[in-house]
């Protein structure tokens, strides 16, 4: 059964194809929702009751109940490879602490989740925020009956004030986006902003402060050479980095 003809150009923020003219139709952008905190909390209820059960056969979860939660929405930076930038035009939009603690509650009470998985691009960018959601996780006596599962960080915020409010926050993983031991390739997939050398020092400090740290790298970027490609898994040995995620261009 097809959409009614007549509707889906008063849809903001779709392509469809045209079955009659066989012409492709994208419709103007649809607008953001400018109060974050106005979208409901997931009616997880919906979810297949096995969801809720203690994990089994993931060392990393074993006997947890996991959930998983977006505080934010998209990223201020311009990745060459990450669809964020383009689907959200280089801004990030927060929920308030206070929606992000009322919705971790809401997991724990509701559900008995433990372990909480931070969806956000770059959740880390806000220091002060996380601050806030620390402290409002305390009052709320939850702060210390959870843990959060992982963040996504990035190097040039990186700093030791961040790594405190996480190690506050029982943050086990964070993931990094070192994508590259070239400095040249690294330049031109994140911009002038990151180095080789500012990896190696969020790496340093995050294992410094206990944290596990999952790299993320990238192979294959336009000009990239073997001896890029060799910098990057050198990179990986010299730092101890034994689990990464490597991604294809």
């Amino acid at each position: 059964k097809k959409f009614p003809s007549e509707i889906l150009p008063k849809v903001l923020g779709i392509c469809y194809h045209d079955l009659e003219t066989k012409d492709i139709h994208i419709t103007p952008k649809r607008p953001d929702i400018k109060e974050l905190d106005s979208i409901p909390i997931p009616v997880r209820y919906l979810f297949n009751k096995d969801y809720w059960k203690p994990k089994t056969g993931n060392y990393e979860m074993e006997g947890k109940v996991f959930g998983d939660i977006n505080t934010s929405r998209g990223c201020p930076y311009t990745c060459v490879f990450c669809s964020s930038a383009k689907q959200w035009e280089n801004r990030i939009r927060f929920f308030s602490a206070a929606r992000v603690v009322e919705e971790i509650k809401d997991l724990y009470n509701t559900y008995g989740c433990t372990l909480i998985g931070i969806n956000d691009d770059l959740a880390t960018i806000n220091v002060q925020r996380l601050e806030e959601i620390a402290d409002l996780l305390e009052q709320g006596g939850v702060l210390d009956k959870i843990e959060i599962y992982s963040m996504q960080a990035r190097v040039n915020v990186f700093s030791q004030q961040l790594c405190n409010v996480m190690k506050r926050l029982h943050v086990k993983k964070i993931a990094i986006g070192i994508e590259s031991g070239s400095e040249k390739t690294l330049h031109y997939l994140k911009g002038s902003n990151v180095s080789v050398q500012k990896n190696k020092e969020a790496i340093q400090m995050a294992l410094k402060n206990g944290f596990e740290v999952w790299p993320q790298l990238i192979v294959g970027a336009p000009q990239e050479t073997k001896e890029d490609i060799l910098a990057t898994l050198e990179f990986t040995k010299i730092h101890g980095i034994i689990n990464y995620q490597i991604c294809l261009l």
